[in-house]
């Protein structure tokens, strides 16, 4: 592929889908190389509908294709949330240490073991010609990672994680190139974009 957007504005994704990308695309392009690019508000009920939602506003506005994507953290014993709302768990605008906060408040009084949970990453991968009618290819990006909610620190957004059946590092700890090779499904989502 000659060009893809990668709809995101945290450079230190961009970094790691170019490496992931590499000798599959030829150039990366960002919402900077856009001007007026128009921001999408994430108020899909679903991972997938925010990332959908994202990767088509973008291929319509570009006339690109367009990687977008929607994570978040799902606690077990808050029936999976704050899932799509991890960012804004605290409120609109909260930052990660308001967020982190009101989740251990949430989670006081439970045990550890617990207070387990999933982070659930989803990417879309849209061609601007599909934009109109669907054809947007879905897929998780990673298996999630298991992690422990009192391990997590409110003052940096790669908290610590809790993932002792992956030789006792998570996949967020670990380099890209390790990312790369976690599980069959582990780059089945950027794998579509070989023949997209």
């Amino acid at each position: 592929m000659k060009e893809l957007l990668v709809a995101s504005g945290n450079k230190g994704k961009l970094r790691e889908f170019g490496e992931l990308l590499q000798g599959v695309v030829e150039t990366i392009l960002s919402p900077a190389d856009f001007p007026g690019l128009p921001e999408v508000e994430e108020d899909g009920e679903t991972f997938e509908a925010n990332a959908i939602k994202k990767a088509r506003s973008a291929a319509l506005f570009t006339g690109r294709p367009v990687l977008a994507d929607d994570s978040g953290l799902c606690v077990d014993h808050l029936d999976g949330r704050p899932g799509v709302y991890s960012a804004r768990f605290a409120g609109e605008g909260a930052g990660d240490a308001a967020n982190n906060a009101r989740l251990l408040r949430e989670l006081a009084g439970v045990p550890r073991e617990n207070r387990g949970g999933e982070f659930h990453c989803v990417i879309a991968l849209c061609h601007p010609g599909a934009a109109r009618g669907g054809g947007i290819r879905v897929r998780p990006a990673l298996p999630g990672p298991r992690v422990r909610a009192d391990l997590l620190r409110a003052t940096q957004r790669d908290q610590e994680r809790h993932q002792p059946s992956r030789q006792g590092h998570a996949a967020a700890e670990r380099g890209i190139g390790e990312r790369q090779g976690l599980g069959d499904r582990g780059n089945q989502g950027l794998g579509a974009s070989k023949n997209y």
